[in-house]
C-alpha cells in the first residue's frame, strides 16, 4: 500500500508514478487526493518526477504552458491544444473550452470550478467578445478595485471600466462595463434599454446565501432574467456542487440555461499539520485529508524558516484581533526576524504610497504606522476595516512578489486573485451561517495557495494547519457545499425574520422603492409629520447660509441645539429600522460618532486629515487629565448593549484609528445610516421642494453639493483623489473630462487612475 514514508523513503517505484501519470490521461485531471500524491511524488523525487513532468502537464490539459511532447500521447493533447487555440485564438484547456461553449450555446450559464481552473480567463474572453455594455457583480467593493485593475490591463483604454452605473463621459461611444455590488446595480433599469445590456456576470455569486443581501441579489437576478430578455447571465462560483441551483430557485427558462460544476485540478496541493514544541517552535509532518491511510510524515527540518530562506510566500490566516493587537506578529517574530528589508525600487514606492496616504501624527506616541515599517520588512496585513484604496495598494505589494509574510482575516476567501507559496491557518474561525457555506469558505481561503503558472512545472501549493483542527478540517475539506434549491423569496414569510419578511412581502408585491433599495413601506413611514418636521429642524440647524456647519462650529451651538439635531437625526434612524424600536445607547453612542465624522469628512478632504483631526480631540483629552472612551465602528442595527472600546488598556494606536474612522465613513455612515437619510430627504425635497433638502441629499451622498466635486465622484474618482485631481482639469460635464498640462506632475499611479480618460 503507498504510505507517505514509502514515498519519502524510495520504496516506491518509477512504475508507480507512471501509473498515475497514465490515470490522469485516462481520466482527466478532477481528482484532487490523486494530484495531492502526484504533489508529493514531485517533492519526495524531483529526478524521476522531472522525466514524466511534461507529460502530465500536457494530460493535465495545460497547453499554456507550452510543454514538449515526448510520447505519442503528448501529441495526442499537443494536437488537441492546437486545435483549441485554433478556434479560440489562444492556449485555453480542455475546461474552459468547455465554459465557453456552454455559454456560447445557452443565453444562462451557472458553473463552479476550484480556484486556479482559469474560470477568470474565460471570463475576461467573454467580456472582450462581448460588443455591448456589460455589468460584472461583485459580493463586495473589496473584489471591485482588484477587478478593474485587470480589466483595464487586457481591454482598449477607450473602454468606460466604472465602479457604480451612471451614464457619464457620454462623448466616448464605445461599450461600458460595470463593475459593481449589488446594491449599485438597481439604477441599469432606468438608464439603459433592454437592448443595451449584453451581458451580465455573477462572479462569487455564492451570495445569495448572505442573509438579506441574498434576498436582495436573487430579486435582482430575476429583474435582470426579465427585462434584458436577450442578455446572457452567467453565474461563477468557487467549490460550489450544485451551480444549477440559481437556475431552479430564480426560476429561469431551463431551455436557455445550462450548469456544470468542475472539479478541475489545474495545481497540486501537500498539507501540513504543526504541533508547537515551545518557544515559537514547531514539529510539521504530512498528513493527507483526502487519503487518511496514506499516514504521516515528519519533515525533518523548520519548514517557516525554510520556506522563508527560500523567498516563499506565506498567508496566515488569523483573527482580526490578532492583528490590531499585534500579538499574531509577536507570537512569530522568531520568523519574522530572518526577513531582510526591502530594496526593489518599484517595493519601496509602494510603501512610500502607503505612507503618504495613512499619514503620522507627531504630537502621540505610537503616532505613525507600523504596517509602513512591516512592509519594509516584506510583512503586510489584510482585513475588512482597511481603506480600499490602502487595501489595493497591499494587495498590489502582494501581487508584484514584494510580500513575503500576509497576516490576514476572511477578506480573503472571496476570490481576490492573490496566490501564495504557503497558506498557514491559525484561526479556524469562520463566520458563514451554515456548514455547507463553512466548508465553501474554507475552501476558497486554501484556494489561495498555489497558483498555475505560465512556466512548464507542475505547481505545488501547501496548506499548513494546526495538528487540533486535522480532523474539523478533512471533514469540511471533503463535505459538499451546496446553495439551497429555494430562494427565501419563495418561502414562507412567516417563517422569516421581520426584517427579512418586509423585504420579502415589498419584492413579491411589487411594492419596492428601486430608487432608494428599499421597500415602500420604509418610505411611506418618511412621509409623515414625525420625519417631516425633524427633516425640517436638521435644515434650520446644520446648514448656515447653504452651508453644512463644520465640526468646530457644531460643538459652539448650544447643547440644547446639538441635542435636537442628534434627536432628529435618531428619529430617522428609529423610523427606517426593524419594528421601528427604540435605539440602544450604543447605538445611539455610534450614530453620534458617525454625525461628528461626517462633519469632519465633508470639511476635511482626505481620510488621514480627519484622523489628525479625532488624534487632536484625544490629545486634547489627555491634556486634561482624561482619557477617553471611544466606541468602535460597529454595523447597525445593533442590539447589543455593550461598546467595544477603540483601543485597548487605553493605548493609543494610530493604525487602529485610522481604520476605525473609515470603518464609520465606509460602513456605519456610507451602508447603514446614509442611505436612509438620503431617502427621507428625498421625499421631503418632493414635499417641500425645498433645495435645501437636495442640496442634503447630495452631501449625504457624494459628501459635497460642489458640482466639480460630484462630477468627479460620478467619474469614478474616489474622494480622497479630488485633492490632486481638480487641479489638472481643465473642463469636465457628463459629456467629457478634459485635463490641462499639470498631468504632467502626477505620479505614474495618478496617472493610471486616469488614463482611460486621456
Amino acid at each position: 500500500m503507498r504510505t507517505f514514508s514509502k514515498i519519502y523513503r524510495g520504496e516506491e517505484t518509477d512504475c508507480d508514478l507512471e501509473h498515475l501519470v497514465k490515470i490522469i490521461f485516462e481520466s482527466g485531471s478532477n481528482d484532487p487526493a490523486l494530484i495531492e500524491v502526484l504533489s508529493h511524488y514531485k517533492l519526495a523525487k524531483p529526478n524521476m518526477f522531472e522525466f514524466y513532468e511534461h507529460s502530465l502537464l500536457n494530460y493535465m490539459g495545460l497547453f499554456y504552458k507550452r510543454s514538449k511532447a515526448t510520447t505519442l500521447r503528448d501529441l495526442i493533447m499537443k494536437m488537441y491544444g492546437e486545435t483549441l487555440k485554433k478556434k479560440y485564438g489562444t492556449y485555453i484547456t480542455p475546461v474552459q473550452a468547455n465554459m465557453m461553449s456552454a455559454i456560447n450555446e445557452k443565453r444562462i450559464f451557472s458553473f463552479s470550478a476550484p480556484t486556479s481552473s482559469g474560470k477568470s480567463y474565460v471570463i475576461k474572453m467573454l467580456i472582450e467578445k462581448t460588443r455591448t455594455n456589460i455589468a460584472v457583480i461583485l459580493p463586495s467593493r473589496a473584489l471591485i478595485a482588484e477587478y478593474i485593475a485587470q480589466l483595464r490591463e487586457h481591454l482598449d483604454k477607450n473602454i468606460m471600466i466604472m465602479q457604480h452605473v451612471d451614464i457619464i463621459n457620454r462623448a466616448n461611444k464605445n461599450k461600458r462595463i460595470f463593475v459593481i455590488t449589488p446594491e449599485r446595480s438597481l439604477d441599469i433599469f432606468s438608464l439603459f434599454e433592454p437592448s443595451e445590456m449584453g451581458l451580465f456576470i455573477f462572479d462569487e455569486a455564492q451570495l445569495t446565501e448572505d442573509g438579506i443581501r441574498g434576498i436582495k441579489f436573487d430579486a435582482l437576478v430575476r429583474r435582470i432574467n426579465e427585462y434584458f430578455r436577450k442578455a446572457k447571465i452567467v453565474f461563477a462560483h468557487p467549490f460550489i456542487d450544485n451551480p444549477n441551483a440559481q437556475i431552479t430557485k430564480n426560476k429561469l427558462d431551463i431551455r436557455e440555461s445550462c450548469s456544470s460544476a468542475y472539479n478541475y485540478q489545474a495545481v497540486g496541493k501537500v498539507f501540513i499539520k504543526t504541533r508547537e514544541i515551545g518557544s515559537g517552535k514547531y514539529e510539521f509532518n504530512y498528513f493527507s485529508p483526502y487519503t487518511p491511510s496514506l499516514g504521516s510524515y515528519q519533515l525533518e527540518y523548520d519548514f517557516f524558516k525554510k520556506s522563508i530562506l527560500e523567498k516563499k510566500s506565506i498567508l496566515v490566516y488569523t483573527s482580526k484581533n490578532s492583528i490590531t493587537s499585534w500579538s499574531g506578529f509577536m507570537k512569530h517574530k522568531r520568523y519574522l526576524k530572518l526577513l531582510k528589508p526591502s530594496t526593489d525600487n518599484q517595493a519601496l514606492e509602494i510603501i512610500s504610497e502607503v505612507e503618504n496616504y495613512m499619514g503620522k501624527y507627531e504630537g502621540l506616541p505610537n503616532g505613525k504606522s507600523l504596517l509602513v515599517r512591516l512592509m519594509k520588512k516584506g510583512i503586510v496585513y489584510h482585513h475588512g476595516s482597511i481603506p480600499l484604496k490602502l487595501r489595493s495598494l497591499i494587495e498590489k505589494f502582494i501581487r508584484n512578489g514584494f510580500a513575503q509574510v500576509c497576516f490576514a482575516t476572511s477578506t480573503l476567501t472571496q476570490g481576490i486573485n492573490m496566490p501564495f507559496h504557503v497558506v498557514w491557518l491559525k484561526n479556524f474561525r469562520f463566520n458563514e451561517k451554515t456548514k455547507s457555506m463553512k466548508s465553501l469558505a474554507l475552501k476558497n481561503l486554501i484556494g489561495r495557495a498555489g497558483r498555475s503558472t505560465s512556466d512548464d512545472h507542475f505547481n505545488i501549493g501547501v496548506v499548513v494547519i494546526d495538528e487540533k483542527n486535522v480532523s474539523t478540517f478533512s471533514k469540511r475539506l471533503t463535505a459538499t457545499s451546496e446553495l439551497e434549491n429555494q430562494s427565501v423569496l419563495d418561502k414562507d414569510p412567516n417563517e422569516l425574520q421581520p426584517y427579512e419578511r418586509e423585504y420579502v412581502c415589498a419584492i413579491n408585491e411589487d411594492k419596492y422603492v428601486m430608487q432608494y433599495d428599499m421597500p415602500s413601506s420604509i418610505v411611506n413611514r418618511y412621509n409623515t409629520d414625525l420625519i417631516r418636521n425633524s427633516i425640517s429642524l436638521l435644515i434650520n440647524n446644520i446648514l448656515i447660509n447653504g452651508n453644512l456647519i463644520d465640526i468646530g462650529s457644531f460643538y459652539k451651538l448650544p447643547k440644547s441645539t446639538r441635542n435636537i439635531i442628534e434627536h432628529s437625526f435618531i428619529n430617522i434612524y428609529k423610523t427606517s429600522t426593524e419594528a421601528n424600536s427604540q435605539p440602544t445607547p450604543l447605538e445611539i453612542s455610534i450614530i453620534h460618532n458617525a454625525f461628528e465624522i461626517f462633519l469632519s469628512r465633508v470639511h476635511n478632504k482626505s481620510l488621514k486629515q480627519i484622523v489628525f483631526w479625532r488624534c487632536e480631540r484625544y490629545l486634547k483629552s489627555k491634556q486634561n487629565g482624561k482619557i477617553p472612551f471611544i466606541a468602535s465602528a460597529q454595523m447597525l442595527p445593533n442590539h447589543n448593549h455593550k461598546a467595544i472600546p477603540l483601543f485597548k488598556n487605553d493605548k493609543f494606536d494610530y493604525d487602529t484609528l485610522l481604520y476605525d474612522t473609515y470603518d464609520y465613513i465606509d460602513k456605519v455612515w456610507g451602508q447603514c445610516l446614509a442611505p436612509y437619510y438620503i431617502a427621507a430627504f428625498s421625499e421631503y425635497y418632493k414635499f417641500s421642494n425645498n433645495p435645501m433638502a437636495e442640496r442634503l441629499v447630495n452631501i449625504f451622498k457624494y459628501g459635497t453639493y460642489n458640482s466639480t466635486d460630484i462630477l468627479l465622484q460620478r467619474y469614478g474618482f474616489a474622494w480622497d483623489d479630488l485633492e490632486w485631481i481638480k487641479p489638472c482639469i481643465l473642463t469636465i460635464s457628463e459629456d467629457t473630462i478634459k485635463f490641462n498640462d499639470k498631468v504632467s506632475l502626477l505620479t505614474n499611479t495618478q496617472l493610471k487612475a486616469i488614463e482611460q480618460f486621456l
